[in-house]
């Protein structure tokens, strides 16, 4: 083997997601057998932090929303919201869930690397029918994403649920 090609597959090599994977806490890019290549020249440091994913959802498996929920019955009493943070390691952020008009809770998380999957939940009582909003907000109090729901009451006792598989309609608003 020349000392060109030798050279090519350690800068390859050195510069791979997986390699990374050590330095996140959380499923982060070790999960994905077809992580791509970090080019040499940026610097994910430097880059301001934002919400790559978020996700309002009937459950979360392996760290992934497994549903999207733009409305949800009152029969349902639980619902999560997933949120995917990029160069945030070092914040702390919130979801901030709120319904007609209050702040009903404030769930805080430590981000511990550069990417960054966390999910938060909340158990509904049937009588708060109406919209709800959550929100992703750093701990300088802005806003980095928000999302919202539709919480109604059941017609004939039926689990009723609008879901989208993940990936598929539009995004949670707000999004960068």
């Amino acid at each position: 083997m020349s000392a060109t090609r030798l050279i090519a597959l350690v800068a390859t090599a050195t510069f791979t997601l997986p390699a990374l994977a050590s330095d996140f806490e959380r499923a982060d890019a070790a999960d994905s057998p077809s992580a791509p290549a970090v080019s040499a020249a940026v610097d994910p440091a430097a880059q301001e932090g934002y919400v790559e994913r978020s996700v309002i959802t009937t459950n979360v498996v392996d760290r992934e929303p497994q549903d999207e929920v733009r409305e949800l019955t009152n029969d349902h009493t639980q619902v999560f919201y997933f949120s995917d943070l990029r160069n945030l390691a070092g914040e702390t952020v919130t979801h901030r869930w709120e319904f007609g008009g209050s702040v009903i809770a404030e769930i805080p998380f430590a981000v511990g690397a550069p990417r960054w999957r966390v999910h938060s939940s909340k158990n509904l009582l049937p009588e708060w029918v109406g919209e709800w909003t959550v929100s992703i907000v750093d701990s300088g109090g802005q806003v980095l994403a928000t999302d919202t729901f539709v919480y109604t009451e059941a017609i004939g006792g039926e689990a009723d649920a609008e879901l989208a598989p993940v990936g598929e309609g539009p995004a949670g608003s707000a999004q960068p």
